[in-house]
């Protein structure tokens, strides 16, 4: 099948750049050929020319392109917007959702007041320790494998309460 239509395409290549000539025979048929010959009259054809545009060159996606074009959607689940976290709880367990699901060369990475607070994280849970006490602002961000912004959610806000030390 194959042969035959590139057969088909390079004969018809050479056909439209070979003159055509139009003919009538004994019959009354009319008949185009491109090589003319017994006794019935032949009259040449002028043929419009053949409108053509060049390819367009198509490149394959590069992999973050594609990454880049999936549309995440990312939130803080928990804590709950203007949580209060009381004075004896050392450790912050933050939960993220994440449609569609990361794959295993991203990480989610955790901005408290706009700034990276711990390492990125391979899970959608993540514990914080160490916040000083205070209002802060919470948001994760998904980052891919060279740190390059895929998706962040929007920001919360937490109230941590702590003792003060004298």
């Amino acid at each position: 099948m194959v042969t035959r239509l590139c057969y088909s395409l390079l004969l018809f290549t050479t056909i439209a750049a070979a003159d055509v000539y139009k003919s009538v025979d004994e019959d009354g048929r009319v008949i185009y050929t491109d090589n003319p010959h017994g006794k019935q009259q032949v009259e040449k054809v002028d043929l419009p020319s053949i409108n053509s545009q060049p390819a367009i060159p198509i490149t394959p996606p590069k992999k973050t392109d594609q990454a880049m074009a999936t549309q995440y959607r990312l939130s803080i689940v928990s804590p709950a917007h203007e949580s209060h976290i009381p004075p004896g709880q050392s450790e912050i367990t933050v939960r993220v959702k994440l449609q569609p699901k990361m794959n295993s060369e991203q990480r989610i990475q955790l901005l408290l007041n706009g700034r990276a607070f711990g390492p990125a994280s391979k899970t959608p849970n993540i514990r914080l320790s160490d916040v000083y006490r205070g209002e802060h602002q919470l948001a994760a961000r998904l980052q891919d494998s060279q740190g390059k912004t895929l998706a962040q959610s929007a920001s919360i806000t937490l109230y941590v309460k702590r003792t003060s030390q004298q």
